[in-house]
């Protein structure tokens, strides 16, 4: 699965380091840590083992445990310190890069993930000279009236259908309620959209009683939905592209940049969109009030949004994300392609 885990920072800055941009200062970083599995202990044991600098890691002193004062249980917030000299004429944002890559070499030594949210720098002197915090993609849905009354006409005829439907619809439609609870979840942790995107995956394929094979999906598609077949293949193929490359394989390239590059990240990223609403349109196909769902929703990388509106051209220009295989085939019923459509 891919990594689009490139987000920016906001960065309080001391004034002391805009007044002195030709000073260097010695100090820690405190990076503050989700305290997933096992965290506090792995935190324990380096913080008791080891001094850790942006240079190297060294062994300290260990003294036995019977000898050690177990320190008191508080609730200040999970950090480890990494001893550093920041010099004030580079960008804050290269430490705090540099910082994040050695947090991910020492995750990997330790089989353990740290994942910082936020970072000071405190210098010898006890000065914090800034502060900076993960900034999330922020997610948006709405409720509009319009949509209040198809859901309202939904749980009249199509709450039996959904509550006693066949395996392949149960089997979708939880996948695709994972994944929007996944989207849900507040964008602290690398991996949660990633994951989100996979369960879209999944659910179509269970829709399609399939196993990844694209041409089966679009013969499905084209099987049950003959009003609006061609444009749901040619979204299909799109998903499947964006999968290949960005979420389902080891794409080392495009993964890179999707990882370090923020534009890349966010184009990666609210690919999420189509994939839900593709998956959406397939569990409703079927349904008695012929009616599908799919409430408006929103990524916000800063302060603008964008939403995908379920169109092909979309896919050409906003949603657009480099893959290979630009050439969608289009289907019939029986498997046979008659037609094509490139995705410029």
């Amino acid at each position: 699965m891919g990594d689009v885990s490139f987000r920016n920072w906001d960065i309080w800055v001391n004034n002391i380091y805009v007044h002195n941009p030709a000073t260097d200062v010695s100090g820690h970083y405190e990076c503050y840590l989700l305290p997933t599995l096992m965290v506090e202990q792995t935190v324990e044991f380096l913080s008791g083992r080891f001094q850790i600098s942006t240079d190297n890691i060294s062994r300290v002193l260990c003294y036995p445990l019977e000898n050690v004062q177990k320190a008191p249980l508080t609730n200040a917030p999970l950090h480890i310190d990494i001893q550093g000299t920041i010099s004030l004429s580079q960008s804050i944002e290269g430490y705090i890069r540099d910082v994040l890559n050695e947090l991910e070499a020492i995750s990997i030594c330790v089989d353990s993930p740290l994942v910082c949210t936020s970072i000071k720098f405190i210098t010898n002197y006890g000065t914090q000279l800034f502060f900076a915090n993960r900034r999330p993609f922020g997610r948006g849905m709405a409720f509009e009236v319009e949509e209040r009354e198809i859901a309202q006409k939904k749980l009249v005829s199509d709450f039996s259908f959904y509550k006693t439907a066949a395996p392949n619809i149960q089997v979708a439609y939880r996948h695709y309620l994972t994944g929007m609870t996944l989207l849900g979840l507040e964008d602290q942790v690398s991996g949660l959209i990633d994951a989100a995107y996979i369960q879209f995956c999944q659910g179509c394929e269970a829709v399609c009683k399939t196993n990844g094979n694209l041409s089966e999906v679009c013969r499905w598609i084209a099987l049950k939905a003959p009003d609006d077949s061609r444009d749901l293949q040619i979204i299909a193929h799109h998903v499947w592209q964006v999968r290949n490359k960005y979420y389902g394989h080891g794409d080392v390239d495009h993964n890179l940049k999707a990882i370090t590059d923020p534009l890349a990240a966010y184009q990666a990223t609210k690919q999420i969109l189509v994939a839900r609403y593709l998956c959406k349109r397939l569990i409703d196909m079927e349904v008695p009030s012929h009616q599908s769902l799919i409430r408006e929703m929103r990524i916000y990388p800063s302060v603008s949004s964008e939403m995908y509106c379920g169109t092909v051209e979309e896919l050409s220009t906003s949603f657009r994300v480099d893959y290979y295989g630009r050439t969608a085939k289009i289907y019939n019923p029986v498997g046979k392609e008659i037609d094509k459509y490139h995705i410029k």
